[in-house]
């Protein structure tokens, strides 16, 4: 049985983040880099991670992305860190994200 009830503001905003967590966590099984997702920004992959920022964007503006990258490994900063510098190009431009 398929949950059908309307989801409230701050499921909406868990769900966002369940999905950026996703998408991310996919982009770094991948292997690939950001230079390889831009390049196609069609890309599947790509699409996603722009999706879930203009959604947390959307639910939260630029607080909610922060939040969202901060909490990708919590207990590790520095991939935390690092994974900043992907999202300055696969955010850019959305809300106050820039590259």
């Amino acid at each position: 049985m398929k949950y059908t009830k309307p989801m409230n503001e701050w499921q909406e905003v868990f769900a966002a983040m369940a999905r950026f967590k996703d998408a991310i966590e996919n982009y770094k099984v991948s292997g690939r880099s950001f230079y390889d997702l831009t390049r196609d920004l069609n890309d599947p992959m790509y699409r996603a991670i722009q999706k879930s920022g203009m959604e947390l964007s959307q639910l939260g503006g630029y607080d909610a992305m922060r939040a969202a990258q901060g909490s990708l490994w919590p207990d590790d900063p520095s991939a935390t860190a690092a994974m900043g510098t992907d999202l300055n190009h696969l955010w850019s431009g959305i809300d106050r994200w820039l590259a």
